[in-house]
């Protein structure tokens, strides 16, 4: 089992997370249905331009070449039916396309209106593109039908213009998908700053109670309030344990003021406790860490109660299920709860000399 264990050491025990920011890249992942072979292949020969002779020979020679047009990964389907299992199986796999090329006249299937009306249903974030040599329907019905994201082709069309509707539609594609992963992302951030913002606010109450509470605290109910401290801090911090312990003035051993447990956990760690805590004075007084003390935790946190210019005891918190980095916020709490009580215990026994 690995151990996480912090002694009091503020300055150092801040948690970042990564900040995941999504990045542009253009799907140029494009379908054609349509039923005749050689507008398949006339689709793939604009789409998938490839280098001229005159282009591989300054390629060979290491000149400057020609500009040559971006590729297109092109999907091809004979039959509306068939174009719209190619656009489910894509989704399946996360891998969507973002242009859809459509004939409108696809005997014996469905029309291209119908097509790509199933289309729209099973993915709304295509750009459809029917293309036509009849007056079936006009640009203002097929964009109705559709909603959004339509255009109406007339064959026959030319390359460029092919060429040019693709690569522009793809990048818009693109553009709308970035926009939609930066708006989750920060929706995700802002929903976080507010649960932080929230549980800051919850550190900051615990600890105007804490000192309010220890301010007017008689040596009678010491016991009762620094067991309502540990059990806030059980509460506000999520952890399972919660302990508190100061050294015997004779160094004949340790007394453990208060100590409060989830009643859910397992009573081991409670019938250990003693011999945890004379481990972590060990390494307490030595200023060091040490290994193999004996915990049934995770995580440990531990800050040092002093006073007198001495160490006199200690506060901790521990975590059993998982392994945690405390937050700066989680070790300013501590660490300040801890001062307080320090100060109460300070006074207690000045008060008894």
């Amino acid at each position: 089992m690995t151990t996480n264990i912090t002694f009091e050491s503020p300055g150092s025990i801040i948690n970042l997370e990564a900040e995941i920011t999504p990045t542009l890249t253009v799907n140029r992942k494009i379908l054609v249905i349509d039923d005749d072979q050689a507008i398949l292949a006339t689709y793939r020969s604009i789409l998938q331009p490839q280098a001229s002779g005159a282009e591989s020979l300054f390629n060979l020679l290491g000149e400057h070449q020609l500009e040559v047009r971006e590729k297109f990964e092109v999907v091809t389907a004979t039959q509306g039916q068939l174009g719209v299992e190619r656009v489910r199986d894509a989704l399946s796999q996360n891998s969507p396309f973002s242009v859809v090329f459509v004939d409108m006249r696809m005997p014996p299937g469905w029309d291209g209106l119908r097509t790509a009306q199933a289309l729209r249903t099973l993915d709304p974030n295509l750009y459809i593109v029917v293309a036509s040599a009849y007056a079936d329907y006009t640009a203002d019905q097929i964009q109705a039908a559709l909603t959004r994201d339509a255009v109406l082709l007339r064959k026959p069309f030319g390359r460029d213009e092919v060429y040019q509707l693709a690569r522009t539609l793809a990048q818009g594609w693109s553009n709308r998908r970035f926009l939609q992963d930066l708006n989750h992302v920060l929706e995700a951030r802002i929903a976080a700053h507010a649960a932080e913002r929230k549980r800051y606010l919850a550190l900051g109450n615990m600890l105007a109670e804490v000192s309010a509470r220890c301010a007017i605290m008689r040596n009678e109910s010491l016991a009762q309030n620094l067991s309502w401290v540990l059990e806030w801090l059980e509460r506000v911090m999520m952890v399972e344990y919660c302990y508190l312990a100061t050294w015997k003035e004779d160094e004949s051993g340790i007394e453990i003021h208060q100590y409060h447990a989830s009643e859910h956990t397992k009573n081991a760690f409670r019938d250990n406790i003693k011999d945890h805590i004379i481990s972590l004075r060990a390494s307490l007084e030595a200023g060091t860490m040490i290994a193999g003390v004996p915990m049934i935790s995770n995580s440990t946190i531990v800050i040092a109660l002093t006073w007198k210019q001495g160490t006199h005891g200690l506060l901790g918190c521990e975590v059993v299920g998982q392994e945690r980095n405390w937050s700066a916020e989680d070790v300013n709490l501590l660490t300040t709860v801890a001062c307080v009580v320090s100060r109460l215990f300070e006074n207690e026994n000045t008060a008894t000399e």
